[in-house]
């Protein structure tokens, strides 16, 4: 796997656009999978991996995943919330040409070191598929989701950001609502609009 943390690419236009396209197929043609262009990088405590453009100090092996779509995000909550919360993963997804967010959220449905997912979210590449697998996930741990962009500013702020287009989903979007789950008993404890 190979991750790809400079810009430039879908987000900056019709020509980033064809280059991006022109990495998937390379990669294609090598059986080789990318976390995307424009994102921050992972860091796994668990696996004393950083592999970050962003500083992060010392962090300590935790139970929390985070997948966001900005990395700036992840970084604020890393720097931010370090000392009252310990991260297992740390996954930003940038533009997502090919590892999405539903790939990682699967992948941490498996980490037994990860008791709760946390993502940031602009879109969803395969909104089927992430309820999907986000409901299989939340019946064993809690899964929170917020999801931007649901302005008019905020869609304009997503589209310059990862180019994302925030109101072409294949799912409803109050499916992004913020939703903090009993995963064990399957029942919502508390649902916020945002």
């Amino acid at each position: 796997m190979i991750v790809i943390e400079s810009a430039g690419f879908a987000e900056t236009g019709e020509s980033g656009k064809n280059i991006e396209k022109e990495l998937t197929r390379v990669a294609e043609n090598y059986n080789c999978r990318f976390v995307d262009p424009n994102c921050s990088g992972i860091i796994n405590t668990h696996h004393n991996m950083v592999q970050s453009i962003g500083t992060v100090g010392e962090l300590r092996k935790g139970s929390i995943a985070l997948i966001v779509q900005a990395g700036v995000y992840a970084s604020g909550m890393l720097w931010g919330m370090r000392h009252i919360m310990d991260f297992a993963v740390v996954a930003t997804i940038g533009n997502k040409a090919d590892i999405n967010e539903t790939d990682i959220l699967e992948y941490l449905g498996e980490d037994e070191n990860v008791e709760v997912v946390c993502m940031y979210l602009e879109d969803v590449k395969s909104g089927r598929r992430f309820i999907d697998v986000a409901r299989k996930i939340a019946a064993q741990k809690p899964v929170i989701v917020l999801k931007s962009g649901r302005t008019e500013a905020g869609k304009k702020a997503v589209f310059s950001h990862t180019a994302s287009l925030a109101d072409k989903l294949d799912i409803p979007i109050n499916a992004f609502d913020v939703i903090i789950a009993d995963g064990a008993n399957h029942t919502r404890l508390n649902q916020i609009r945002v």
